[in-house]
């Protein structure tokens, strides 16, 4: 690598903030929700690093543990499951075991993700399972693993994953030979958003293997013939990655990470599960994150007259509405609306933010576009319900159709 990673446990940069930001906030009703189930809970942070930086700021392991500690001190079950949590690291695994001594059932590992996760996962069917891989580079990620975590039979399994897009173009344009032009862009671009570079990737074939196909290819053929900018590249590549990723799990959430709204992002954080539940609280914590940075916007420059997603893609209620009744045409009977809803935002992304989407759905029933059947349907007074989200732990349900 051209930096040495051991500088980035200086100090907590603005980048991974934002990271801990996300995973924080997607742990705290991950864990109140999975540990209902009552099955023990295996906890993998896949690169680890030091578990604190030099300036005191807690990494992912500190603030995952506390999270842990937090929703067992105040589960309701009368006996919670174990929960077990394992922290692979090579080259800081000594200081890291010195940040972790003051908890129980922590594991870790001194070595790499590769040699070690499969070993960690043996004998843990009918378990949970949610695993945090935020490497350094790209050529950590060898794609035939989520063959093996989706063919496993796990309870439950949960990927979030820092899939560093722009990084991957960076290295495939070397490797490919690409003319000077492009890699001048793309130092330019180096130099905005930082990083760490996989300068030891030899060849094509690694990195088919990293991205799971050869797509990239014919990406980074049209970037050079100029029919697409960078950014359409990095946009498109990750997209690919992620339809590679829904043959192996239903529901797969792409989300592009940023420190501004309307800024072009540094690299992609990418949610797979098969479970709908898992999917839409990702959806939730993005969406909840993504509305803070348009807020933060708005207070600190001139109100823009139309809104974006984290795409940087114009939203308006009436595509919003498109897309939610051209969606449902896919459906031959009745869905229940989580269901719906994940399926939605796994193929069409995060298109809107939470609330816009509820309004869209309000509009659509009283406009009589679409069906939402409540259960219950009538209030403790005799009232009509008239909730928009489902939610088992209150027995309320919705199914959504068009009517005919």
């Amino acid at each position: 690598m051209s930096k040495d990673s051991k500088k980035f446990f200086i100090k907590k940069n603005e980048w991974s903030v934002i990271k801990d930001d996300l995973l924080s906030c997607y742990l705290k009703p991950y864990f109140s929700k999975i540990l209902n189930t009552r099955k023990p809970v295996n906890y993998i942070d896949c690169f680890a690093g030091k578990g604190k930086f030099d300036d005191g700021c807690k990494g992912s392991p500190l603030i995952a543990l506390d999270i842990i500690s937090e929703c067992l001190s105040k589960s309701n079950i009368f006996s919670c499951p174990p929960v077990y949590s394992y922290f692979i690291e090579r080259d800081n695994a000594k200081k890291l075991e010195e940040n972790l001594k003051a908890y129980s059932k922590v594991k870790v590992i001194n070595g790499t993700y590769q040699d070690n996760i499969k070993s960690i996962l043996q004998n843990k069917q009918n378990e949970n399972v949610f695993l945090y891989i935020d490497p350094f580079g790209i050529k950590c990620l060898d794609f035939d693993l989520y063959d093996f975590y989706s063919n496993a039979n796990f309870a439950s399994i949960e990927l979030l994953i820092n899939f560093n897009s722009f990084g991957f173009i960076r290295e495939a344009c070397r490797v490919k030979k690409v003319e000077n032009i492009y890699i001048s862009e793309i130092d330019a671009i180096i130099q905005i958003f930082g990083g760490l570079e996989d300068k030891d990737i030899k060849s094509e074939q690694e990195l088919t293997a990293i991205a799971g196909g050869d797509y990239w290819e014919n990406i980074i053929e049209d970037y050079q013939c100029k029919k697409i900018d960078y950014y359409e590249a990095e946009k498109l590549l990750s997209e690919q990655y992620c339809n590679k990723l829904k043959e192996r799990f239903r529901y797969v959430v792409n989300m592009p990470i940023r420190m501004k709204a309307g800024q072009k992002p540094k690299y992609r954080m990418i949610h797979a599960t098969n479970h709908e539940e898992g999917c839409l609280l990702m959806v939730h914590d993005i969406c909840k994150r993504w509305e803070n940075l348009y807020s933060i916007q708005v207070r600190n420059s001139a109100p823009s007259l139309f809104d974006e997603n984290i795409e940087n893609e114009i939203i308006d209620e009436d595509s919003t509405k498109t897309i939610i009744l051209d969606y449902l045409k896919h459906f031959s009977s009745p869905i229940h609306l989580n269901s719906f809803l994940s399926d939605l935002f796994t193929n069409k992304g995060v298109f809107t933010t939470w609330e816009k989407l509820q309004k869209a759905l309000r509009e659509l029933e009283t406009n009589k576009k679409i069906i939402l059947e409540r259960t219950p349907a009538i209030t403790k007074t005799g009232k009509p319900t008239s909730f928009i989200n489902e939610s088992k732990k209150d027995n309320q349900f919705i199914r959504i159709w068009i009517p005919k």
